[in-house]
């Protein structure tokens, strides 16, 4: 496996958006010289390989958004999500290749402006299995985010991913039952109780935020995934201007079924960077101070998501 971990806590911002190209969405407000500046990046993959069954029925989303706000030319923003790419490989007989990956940076200079860029992707994939036949694959994921600032107190950055997949019995559903599982998971206020609901399951994501709330970088997962590289390096001091985390783990799932059964897989990535540096007493920072605090809530819901369980 690639050797995803950093090797110590100076090593360079931009060391991995260098080696890939903006195709997905970049935006760019003005240029001027520098005077107070932001960062935050996140990066998240997670690959699916040597699946035991096979699937008639395969289908992928994967979007990419950015949107930048600034009061004048000397504040500019720049938003980049690259690749944002998701690819599925499903030629029988050969075993299903299922990789999701994408890269998010935000960029802001001097103050009054607020930057945002995400993207999500979401894998379904349906399998018919016989009894006494076991359903396996092995898993790679990977989670880095990294925020940074110059100005504590005045400007604001923030870094999220997310990757997971979550294994359902879908058996006897009807095919509106199955698209509305599928539609609710990428939804914040519904996939809280998804481990609870899935026969099988595996989260790995984080959240910085310089302001110093909800730092976190966690895994979760169901009796039936085995970990066989579990690492992470983390640098949460909020004294600190630069705050940075990075997970790798390697896995498995492997489960044997007792009747004849038919299962959905579900697999998604997520990623998220904010920068604002809002100006007391202007629409702005109002704008900027409301967005940020709903931002804060949504992760503090699907944080429990993450943590409620096996923490790394």
């Amino acid at each position: 496996m690639k050797n995803y971990l950093r090797e110590s806590k100076k090593a360079p911002s931009k060391r991995l958006s260098l080696l890939l190209t903006p195709i997905v969405a970049t935006s760019v407000l003005a240029a001027s010289p520098s005077q107070a500046a932001t960062f935050s990046f996140a990066q998240a993959e997670l690959t699916i390989t040597g699946l035991t069954a096979e699937s008639d029925f395969i289908d992928s989303l994967n979007e990419a958004e950015i949107d930048a706000i600034s009061k004048d030319e000397n504040a500019p923003v720049e938003l980049i999500n690259s690749p944002a790419v998701t690819n599925v490989v499903n030629t029988p007989p050969e075993p299903i290749e299922i990789d999701t990956f994408a890269t998010s940076e935000a960029f802001g200079e001097n103050k009054d402006y607020l930057g945002n860029g995400n993207t999500n992707s979401k894998v379904v994939s349906n399998f018919d299995v016989a009894q006494g036949e076991e359903f396996a694959f092995n898993f790679e994921a990977f989670v880095d985010l990294e925020t940074r600032i110059d100005e504590p107190g005045t400007e604001n950055a923030q870094s999220q991913g997310e990757v997971g997949f979550w294994l359902f019995d879908t058996t006897g559903l009807s095919e509106k039952d199955v698209e509305e599982l599928s539609d609710n998971l990428l939804t914040t206020d519904t996939n809280n109780d998804f481990d609870d609901r899935a026969l099988e399951y595996f989260t790995l994501g984080g959240n910085l935020n310089t302001s110093g709330d909800g730092d976190a970088l966690s895994s979760n997962k169901s009796d039936n995934v085995f970990f066989t590289v579990e690492d992470r390096v983390v640098d949460f001091d909020e004294e600190s201007q630069n705050e940075f985390a990075t997970a790798v783990v390697e896995g498995s799932l492997q489960r044997t079924f007792d009747k004849q059964s038919n299962l959905t897989l579900f697999a998604t990535r997520k990623t998220l960077v904010r920068v604002a540096a809002p100006e007391p007493s202007t629409n702005l920072a109002l704008l900027v101070s409301g967005t940020l605090a709903a931002m804060a809530a949504s992760y503090k819901r699907k944080k429990t998501h993450f943590t409620s369980r096996n923490r790394m």
